[in-house]
Formats: C-alpha cells, structure tokens, sequence
C-alpha cells in the first residue's frame, strides 16, 4: 500500500496529506498497529483527563456537570440516532458500539429498548464508566470480532461514534463491522469530526492561526462529508442519512475565539448546548441536515446499510 499525496499540514513534525490511495487526509508516516494498541489500552484516558481536549471526562469527573452532559446528550445527539434508527428500520434490535468509552450512549439506547453490546480497548474506562448491566467487552475490537465468531452477522446496528480518525486502517474496521452485520438489513452509523471543512478555514484565516483540530498523537484519520461519503460507498455500503452538528466555529467568526483559552470554550460549549436544548427537536434535525449538506457543522454523522453478502 502506497500512502501519498499532498501536504497539506504539518504539526509536532507529523505531516498530514491529502492521501490519494485512500482518498481521505491522514497523517504521515501512519504508526505502527502496536503503537496504537499500546496507546488505547494503557495511555489513551489519562492522557484525555490531563488534557484541554477532554471536555467530556472533565466534566464526568464532576457529578453535576456529568449529568447536566448526559441529559443534553439524551436530548440531541442519542436521541437523534435512536428515532433516525427507528424510521429506517421501524423496530429496535440488537446494537454494537465499538469504541464505547464511557457507556452513557448504551446506557440510553439500554433504556430505549434496544439489546445492547460494547466494545472497548481502554482497560482504564471502567473506572470512570456507567455500564450498568449492559454488556460490555474490554478488547479490541479486531479480538472482539475474533474470538466471538457467535456474534458474527447477529447486529442490526453497529455504531463508530469518534472512532475512524483514530485507527491506523479504517478499511479493515469496516470490514470487521460487516462480520457482525446482519445480512442486507444491517445499519452501519458513524460519526467523525468534520475537519478541513470550508468554515473551519475561514475561522483559521480569520484568526490567522494553525489547524488548531489536528489532534496528534490520536487523531490519525481526517474525514469531511464528502471523503466520509465516497469512503464508505467504495466498501460497499449505501447512504440511508446523514447529518452535522453545531458548527462551533460559529463562535470564532463571532470573535469568541476559545482555541486555548478553556474557561472561554466552556461558555461557548454551554451556550451551544442551551441553544440545542431551546429549539424543537424535529426543527433542530432539519436544521442539521442543511448545515450537512453544507458541509458545515463539528461533527459528521452518516447512516448506510451494507450491499453485500456478508461472506
């Protein structure tokens, strides 16, 4: 496999390039898979907690915070999947989130109805996680779809929420989903931060700053719509949906410029959160949508459905 194209960032004296083998921008050289698997098991969520880029389990560590977050989560984005699922497929079933981290996402669709299974490399995430009685696997997720050959082609859904930007090889991932798939109904939802987008560029011109999204050493992979969209069509896979999120460069273009400065980019993300929480959820959707469709919006979230045989 040949990786290379063009340069279009470099940081920590990583280049990231415009690969033209995999046809989404990633850094270079990749590492190695026992890099990655070192990192996620024993360094991945202390090296979060002890950063500005772990909102999320900063704020678990304090009950009131943690559950003013979850209780946004359960109105916007789980919500939003669990109801997107519903519609397509006009049931609940069996789900499979890889890379479940912390649990509060099964621990809603748990509550929703639907049979739940995770998958989670870090052995570190139980201290910090909200499992309950849901299933939960510490493992990769390679070894996962390895060593449970009676899970193969069993799930209706498998979730990749945040995980593609930082496996070393998205191809084999996807490849290992269609093991657990069912045949010719099973729905594949990944979601992955919109990077190198229009707006994102703008708001860096603007404030004449580096690439403040490159996330060295744990973002490897750097999807847009569009790469997300042709990568998952090449691999066989059809587009039901999709949506984006809060574009917070909204924030930046605005002149709230939180890149570095954590007690501002609370008040942003707070004031994103009460604006979510203000609008109609149906209105909130198709407004996402639109902003998708734009390209616009952090995060980008794709619904497909396997085309294949599963063999």
């Amino acid at each position: 496999m040949l990786h290379e194209g063009r340069i279009i960032a470099e940081k920590n004296n990583m280049k990231i390039i415009d690969c033209n083998y995999c046809g989404f921008k990633h850094i270079f050289p990749l590492p190695s898979d026992e890099q990655i698997d070192e990192f996620y098991e024993k360094q991945y969520y202390d090296f979060k907690e002890n950063t500005s880029r772990a909102p999320d389990l900063q704020r678990l560590s304090k009950e009131d915070s943690y559950k003013k977050e979850y209780e946004w989560r359960c109105n916007t984005l789980f919500s939003d999947i669990h109801t997107t699922l519903v519609n397509i497929k006009n049931n609940k079933g069996k789900i499979c989130d890889v890379g479940c981290g912390t649990g509060d996402f099964l621990k809603y669709m748990d509550l929703n109805g639907w049979k739940c299974t995770g998958v989670e490399p870090s052995k570190n995430v139980n201290r910090i996680g909200n499992f309950s009685d849901i299933n939960i696997i510490t493992s990769s997720f390679q070894d996962f779809v390895n060593n449970h050959s009676e899970e193969h082609h069993t799930f209706d859904v498998v979730t990749l929420l945040n995980v593609l930007e930082h496996v070393v090889s998205p191809v084999d991932v996807i490849d290992q989903v269609k093991m657990l798939l069912k045949p010719k109904s099973g729905i594949l939802v990944v979601m992955v931060p919109n990077d190198f987008s229009e707006i994102q560029n703008i708001a860096r011109e603007k404030l004449d700053i580096e690439p403040w999204w490159i996330a060295i050493p744990d973002h490897i992979n750097y999807f847009n719509k569009k790469s997300l969209k042709e990568f998952l069509e090449s691999d066989d896979f059809e587009i039901i949906h999709s949506t984006g999120d809060f574009p917070m460069e909204f924030f930046l273009l605005q002149g709230d410029n939180y890149i570095g400065n954590q007690e501002l980019g609370k008040e942003c993300h707070n004031k994103r959160v009460e604006f979510e929480l203000a609008l109609p959820s149906e209105l909130r959707r198709s407004l996402y949508q639109k902003f998708a469709e734009l390209g616009i919006g952090r995060e980008i979230l794709i619904y497909s459905k396997f085309k294949g045989n599963n063999e």
